[in-house]
């Protein structure tokens, strides 16, 4: 099974393929464990006083079967709720997520957004990324 997830930042496309391997039937630890990968990502941004509408941060998509479920969610890192994710079907092999910048923001400030990818089949977590998006805000970018 080929696990294909494509980030996009800034018109910079990078894709990342896991191939991994089932897990042996008598290896309890792997069969609960469901967390495939871990990405990283960082974003530098300047102090934003104002902001008219969501600024688009990162996008990820990802390439499913037709009878799975993709869901989104930030699970730490937007404790003031500067960040939301956005979810879109793309078709029915694929979903993408927008994590967009919603509200105004000065720096200095850092947080490290994590978002897990679960997929799910037969209502069952199937397998979990987790991508961990680094974001300071600051007076300058790098």
């Amino acid at each position: 099974m080929a696990f294909v997830n494509t980030l996009m930042h800034s018109g910079n496309q990078r894709e990342c393929v896991k191939v991994f391997e089932l897990c042996n039937p008598n290896d309890d630890d792997c069969l609960e464990n469901k967390t495939l990968k871990y990405s990283y990502s960082a974003i530098s941004l300047p102090s934003i006083p104002y902001i008219s509408s969501p600024i688009r941060l990162l996008t990820v998509e990802i390439r499913k079967s037709v009878t799975s479920q993709v869901s989104f969610r930030l699970v730490s890192g937007n404790e003031r709720g500067y960040f939301f994710v956005q979810r879109r079907q793309v078709d029915s092999y694929r979903v993408r997520a927008n994590v967009m910048l919603i509200q105004a923001i000065t720096g200095p400030y850092d947080t490290d957004l994590h978002l897990e990818v679960n997929t799910y089949i037969r209502g069952e977590l199937s397998s979990q990324t987790v991508i961990i998006i680094h974001v300071d805000i600051s007076a300058n970018t790098w």
